[in-house]
This record gives C-alpha cells, structure tokens and sequence, in this order.
C-alpha cells in the first residue's frame, strides 16, 4: 500500500498571553464530544475558542498571522493542542493533513511541543450567540469573583450542581449573589454594586462555570432571562455562558421586556469593534436619561392640570 504524503495546509504564529491559559478551564477533559476537548482557532479572524457545552470563551489572539499553504483544504477552524494555552511568548503551529487525518503540531519560543491529531469538525461556535439581549450594563468581574468565592463554602446543591443565584431590581445600584432559593426571605447571600442596572435580573448560574467566565475579566454583560445564553464581554474576549432554568409558576422568574431588548450584533464585536457595546450601552443610557426627563416634564405637567382643575372646581363650589 502506498504511502501517504504529509502535506501542509498553513502556519499560524501569535502571541500567547493569560488569558489563553485561564480558557483552559472551559474546556472538558474525558467527554465524547471532541470539540470540548480542545481549543480551536477561527482561520481568518484569528480568534481561538474554548467550550465545555455550557460556557463558551472566545478571545482574540495578539500578533496573530495565518499563511495559507496554495490549493490547501482546510475549515473555518483549526483544531489546537490544549497545550498551546499553557505556552509561553510567540507561537507556531504548523497543521498538515497526511489524508486520514489533520494534525496541528504547536511550538513555542521556548522549546516547547505539542500535538494533536483530529478528523472532526468543529461546529459554528457564531451559531449559539442570541441576537436580542438585555440592554448591555457594566460589571466587576473581580468583585463579582469575590461575591462566588465567597459563597462557595456555604452554597446549596441543586442536584449535582453548585449553584449561585444573582437578583436585581431595576434601577438598583447592587446584585446580590445567592445560594438560597428562598429569596428574598432566605439567608446567606452577599452583595456587589454596579454602576446602574438597566431591568430586573434573577438568574442561576453553575458557581464554578461561572467563576471560570469571570477569569476571562468581562467588563459588560448582557441578560435576558434564565433560558437564554447570557453574554460577558471585554474588548478582547467574549464570552457566554448558559444560566440554570429556574421558574416560579413554569414561567421564567425573571424576562426583559420585548421593548428594553437590544440587538447583539456578533460580526461587529468579532471585526475587531469589542466597544461597540459597550458604547452603545452607554449611548442607551443617554437615550434613558433623556426618556426620564420628558416623562418627568409630563407628569410635571398633568401634575398642574390636576391643581388647575381642583381650583376651578373649588370656586364653582363656592
């Protein structure tokens, strides 16, 4: 039997920084499904991707450069080595295809290899991002880590999962982070402020996933009840992660309006505009201020009709 020839399909090169090694976390060791077990990069984003099912991590690569070998057959993504979120400073990884097979050799500056072999593909990790969310508001991914950890040796098992309860009104200057499901008469819950809460918010998360999201240090997040994704983003990283399905009554306990959703628009984050959220959350906050001022002018003015009124109808009485 002939042997197959080994051919090159590209090679990527980017900087490896720590955020790549704290992804490491959402991915799976011993699953069947392959793609949760390893990271994997977007050919012509330069984005790599890790995922468990649950939660998903999607970060851009700095320095990232691809070199695309002539009449090469390759996918949207390229299968990595978990060992590549491990490496240190510039990173080659040269994939070849032996026609059984695809193989990703990865090489750091500093001597260190690895290798994985893969014949699957990847699935669009684009497809799972809703497209209408809460409004965007800012969070403190480092307070809010406090908040878990501080929870974690106290909190409640639901079934085989951790889990930790966020509540919020709207307009409210705190979260509170829960492990009760008695709220608002339960006990052990821990509070963190927030710059402004855009609409209500009650929603579980598994505790430990959901530390491993707020690794990733988002500074924006966006929520719209507990059987949609919610999504945690900076400017170079985006992530999302799947709440618990808690219901009172067999609806959900907390829904944004239909009116207060506002449109995620992935492509726009992923071509390199990571603010654009964020400014557009801030952009709404305007539009809000400006809302609540003629409402306040109107009520202002229904206030005097009525003071009119009661004038007018008290001289006719008299």
């Amino acid at each position: 039997m002939a042997k197959q020839e080994t051919r090159v399909s590209a090679r990527i090169t980017f900087k490896a920084d720590k955020v790549m090694a704290r992804m490491k976390k959402c991915l799976i060791k011993n699953d069947k499904r392959e793609f949760v077990k390893y990271p994997a990069v977007e050919v012509e984003t330069g984005l790599v991707v890790a995922t468990d099912g649950y939660a998903l991590a999607a970060h851009r690569l700095q320095d990232y450069h691809c070199e695309l070998s002539e009449n090469a057959v390759l996918g949207d993504m390229v299968v990595l080595p978990v060992e590549v979120l491990q490496m240190k400073g510039m990173v080659t990884a040269v994939v070849t295809n032996n026609g059984f097979q695809t193989i990703t050799t990865a090489t750091d500056e500093k001597g260190a290899t690895a290798q994985v072999f893969w014949s699957f593909r990847y699935p669009n990790w684009r497809v799972v991002f809703p497209t209408m969310t809460g409004w965007p508001f800012d969070i403190d991914a480092k307070a809010w880590d406090e908040a878990v950890k501080e929870l974690l040796p106290k909190i409640e098992k639901m079934g085989d999962v951790q889990a930790v309860h966020l509540y919020a009104d709207k307009d409210s200057k705190t979260i509170e982070f829960s492990y009760d499901n008695d709220y608002p008469d339960g006990q052990g819950s821990t509070t963190v402020p927030v710059k402004w809460m855009p609409h209500r918010m009650g929603v579980g998360f598994d505790a430990n996933r959901l530390r491993n999201v707020l690794a990733l240090e988002p500074d924006t997040l966006r929520f719209t009840d507990n059987t949609r994704a919610v999504i945690m983003h900076n400017d170079e990283t985006l992530a999302l992660i799947m709440p618990l399905n808690i219901e009172v009554d067999g609806k959900p306990m907390v829904e944004v309006p239909g009116r207060e959703r506002k449109a995620f628009k992935l492509a726009e984050w992923v071509a390199g505009d990571g603010a654009a959220a964020r400014n557009d959350g801030a952009a709404r906050n305007v539009d809000i201020t400006k809302r609540r001022n003629v409402e306040t002018a109107k009520t202002s003015a229904l206030s005097l009709a009525d003071r009119l009124r009661q004038a007018l109808l008290a001289r006719l009485a008299a």
